[in-house]
């Protein structure tokens, strides 16, 4: 019976995970542009732009054109600013849209009008903000930077390719063929093919994967999932597994699972990590003590949680903490702003910010 053979593909890469690309990041004037790469982009983005920001870009609008005795509607693209009223964001339809008046506009639109920017994949926008903050901006990173340690698979009766997904696509690096012998025992070959194809799966996670998308026309994704024990596994359904099929992959909603779970858990390591340090007088917590340690340059790392931010936003204190932020970083400390639910409820039983320190306390 033939076995196959392992191939080792060298970076063969593909710009296929669409993400949000940030075009232009401008802190001092609240600014930032950016171009909407997939639908699931909208998520992030719906984080970000809120009720009072400014929105401009190539829209489309309806516009009355004919003479005195007909009017026809038609519908026209233009370039458009508009102070926004209100979002509104649908992770069902994946849509995100954002209404206000019209405040930047040609001669053929009115001033003042009411315009929905219907924000979808491809558009390119510019947003200002009374405040860009670094919560804002680490949400505009997470939407550009999707883990590497999600492994993608896709398998057949007699092949399979490994993937690993990266902030700009997918990086094939390894293809494995089994060669299955259409005899009577067919389904013993597939077997022996599909527990090789387990093997080479739980083996990778040892090396660096913790989530792993298997995905097949068919039930060969669950004949390889039944050999698996241990790595967290996700499996979808795609039409095809050529390289194409890749390409059908990143796009399914299973994917953004598996990096929502690895977001988790990142996070969920910074707080384990949090805890352990101070159980050896190695952090601190609550804002006064908290502060006291940033000024004395003691804090390596810098946890807060999104929940603490929001709160200090609506006391008026907000400044306060970007501050600290901001000095920790310039001492080569690490800021860590956690969102996750799980990070975020141990975080705030903390007073809703730690630091790790250089030293014990």
């Amino acid at each position: 019976m033939k076995t196959g053979v392992d191939q080792w593909v060298f970076k063969t890469h593909h710009s296929l995970y669409h993400c949000v690309e940030i075009i232009w990041i401008d802190t001092d004037n609240s600014r930032f542009k950016v171009r909407v790469g997939r639908d699931e982009d909208l998520w992030y983005l719906s984080r970000v732009i809120a009720e009072g920001d400014y929105i401009e870009g190539q829209t489309e609008r309806k516009v009355d054109m004919g003479s005195e005795t007909k009017t026809d509607t038609v519908r026209k693209t233009f370039f458009l600013g508009v102070t926004i009223e209100s979002v509104s964001y649908d992770p069902d339809l994946k849509s995100f849209r954002a209404s206000g008046r019209i405040v930047n506009c040609p001669e053929e639109v009115s001033k003042g009008r009411y315009h929905t920017f219907d924000v979808k994949e491809g558009d390119t926008i510019t947003v200002e903000k009374d405040q860009l903050d670094k919560v804002h901006i680490q949400r505009l990173n997470e939407a550009t930077t999707p883990p590497s340690s999600v492994l993608l698979v896709l398998v057949d009766r007699e092949s399979a390719r490994f993937a690993s997904l990266t902030p700009t696509g997918y990086d094939i690096f390894r293809v494995l063929d089994g060669e299955v012998e259409k005899k009577a025992y067919d389904q013993v070959n597939t077997e022996d093919f599909h527990h090789r194809v387990a093997t080479h799966i739980s083996d990778l996670c040892e090396d660096g994967f913790d989530d792993v998308v298997i995905a097949s026309p068919g039930f060969w994704k669950e004949n390889v999932a039944e050999h698996l024990d241990g790595p967290s596994v996700i499996q979808a359904t795609v039409s095809r597994t050529d390289e194409q099929g890749f390409n059908e992959l990143v796009k399914r909603p299973e994917v953004e699972t598996a990096l929502s779970s690895e977001k988790n858990r990142r996070e969920a390591e910074v707080v384990e990590g949090l805890l352990a340090a101070l159980r050896e007088d190695k952090a601190t917590y609550g804002w006064d003590k908290t502060v006291d340690h940033v000024l004395m340059g003691a804090v390596t790392e810098l946890i807060v949680s999104e929940q603490f931010l929001s709160e200090k936003k609506k006391e008026g204190c907000y400044e306060d903490v970007e501050d600290i932020m901001e000095r920790v970083e310039e001492m080569g400390g690490d800021v860590v702003i956690v969102s996750s639910e799980q990070a975020m409820k141990r975080v705030d039983g903390l007073s809703g910010i730690a630091g790790r320190l250089r030293w014990r306390s």
